[in-house]
């Protein structure tokens, strides 16, 4: 097992992917008669849509960690999990790297030193690809595109909006209410599009492709 480098861009895409739909824990098992406890850093995508990702996730954790990583597929769900179980990376992750232990509900927090630098935007990479949407919208033949993502109630909540302030992207809250479960964060329009693609851009090909053919559509339609 490698122990990284915690200020780089890889290693902060990989805190975004787990705070998006990951899931760090340490659960109860039962062997027979005996207790084990079982440490457990696992990575939940689609397994249709999203099959090309998930390898990705799994050379970023090879390459991360050199512990190649195990694939899990739930049939009924349309899901897989990409996961490692490994004490001492539980542990290098939650008192070294500073993650915090499912669930996330009111304790997901993007660490501090991957804040107020460039660090945050691979995070904000790592929590879309695995969280969010490209929705491409059509009001009267006027096609619109919007990302978007559900944040739950958590100090990560305020600290993903601030990213975005601080990167100057406009956006909209969906209740703008802080005490809501969940909330809906929306960038609406061409600008904060070609925004994210300049400033955030994506690893997972799905959200990239999308994106890309709306901008490459775009564009041809202007230059016409």
């Amino acid at each position: 097992m490698n122990l990284p480098d915690i200020e780089t861009e890889e290693f902060a895409e990989f805190v975004g992917a787990m705070l998006g739909d990951g899931n760090l824990g340490i659960y109860k098992t039962k062997a027979g008669n005996k207790i084990k406890f079982q440490h457990r850093i696992k990575i939940t995508v689609n397994s249709v849509d999203d099959i090309e990702y998930a390898y990705y996730l799994s050379d970023l954790m090879f390459s991360l960690f050199e512990i190649k990583p195990k694939f899990y597929f739930k049939k009924k769900e349309r899901a897989v999990d990409v996961q490692i179980l490994n004490k001492e990376l539980v542990k290098f992750l939650t008192v070294v790297a500073g993650m915090e232990l499912a669930p996330k509900y009111k304790r997901a927090v993007i660490p501090g030193y991957l804040l107020n630098n460039e660090l945050e935007l691979s995070v904000l990479r790592g929590l879309f690809d695995t969280d969010g949407c490209v929705v491409i919208t059509n009001n009267n033949d006027t096609t619109y595109p919007r990302l978007e993502i559900k944040v739950i109630r958590s100090p990560m909540r305020n600290q993903i909006t601030d990213i975005l302030r601080r990167n100057g992207f406009r956006f909209i809250l969906s209740p703008n209410d802080h005490r809501a479960r969940q909330i809906r964060i929306q960038l609406n329009g061409l600008d904060e599009l070609r925004r994210w693609m300049h400033l955030v851009g994506f690893s997972n090909e799905k959200h990239q492709n999308k994106a890309t053919k709306y901008l490459n559509t775009r564009e041809i339609k202007i230059i016409a």
